[in-house]
Formats: C-alpha cells, structure tokens, sequence
C-alpha cells in the first residue's frame, strides 16, 4: 500500500511534527538545568526537522490538513519553549531592563497562539461557507 494511504496521524511528516514537539521541551529540560549548549542544539535540530516535515509531505504525498496545523503548533510550541526559557534566565538579572524581556515574552506568546487560533477558525469557517455553496 502507498504511503498516502496511511492513517494521518502516522504520516511520516506528522511523526517529525511530533519528535519537534517533544524536542523543543527536552530542550526547555535542558535550559532550566543550565545546560544551554544542549538545548541550542536540541532546539536547532527541532527547527531543522520543521525544514525536511514540509519536504517530506510533498515528497510522499502525504500532505494534510491535521499536518498543516500540526505543522503551526510544533512551531509556536518551540517557540513559547525558548520564549520561556529566555525569560526565565533574564528574570535571574538585577538589570531592570532585562526584566521587561518577561513582559515582551509574555505578550509575544500571547499574541503568537491568538494569531494561530484565529487563523485556523477564519479557515474553518471558510471551508464551511465553500461547502455550503
């Protein structure tokens, strides 16, 4: 059987959409043992896979729409990991300049999901107004 035939949950893109999940918080681990070596490299290896996920969909035909939002999470989720993690690390500083990084973090984050989770309802309520037509 092909590929594309698979269940969408075991795509092999969205298997990668996975392992960057739960890379980026065996990076924030990481980081919060001061191990920030670790985490860089963990952290670039999550953002590397988003690179190859993208080609392997197209490649073996198994682009989806649970992908595509999968795809979105794992980004905004690594994201808000080294968001996290910077904060953490500037919240340990006397400087008060660094403690504002805390407030930008936090309405950065905020921000990021707000424009995912709006994104994804406008396309959901588009796709409902095509279907209706």
């Amino acid at each position: 059987s092909s590929l594309a035939s698979w269940p969408v949950a075991l795509y092999i893109p969205n298997l990668m959409g996975y392992l960057r999940i739960i890379l980026s918080f065996v990076g924030l681990k990481h980081a919060l043992q001061q191990q920030f070596h670790n985490a860089l490299n963990i952290w670039i290896a999550a953002a590397l896979l988003d690179l190859v996920d993208g080609i392997a969909a197209r490649k073996l035909n198994q682009s989806s729409q649970f992908g595509i939002l999968l795809d979105i999470m794992a980004d905004n989720i690594l994201r808000t990991v080294i968001w996290i993690s910077a904060t953490i690390e500037s919240s340990k500083s006397d400087l008060s300049w660094e403690n504002g990084v805390c407030v930008w973090a936090a309405i950065i984050i905020c921000l990021e999901w707000i424009t995912m989770f709006c994104t994804q309802s406008n396309q959901t309520n588009q796709n409902e107004g095509q279907k209706k037509r």
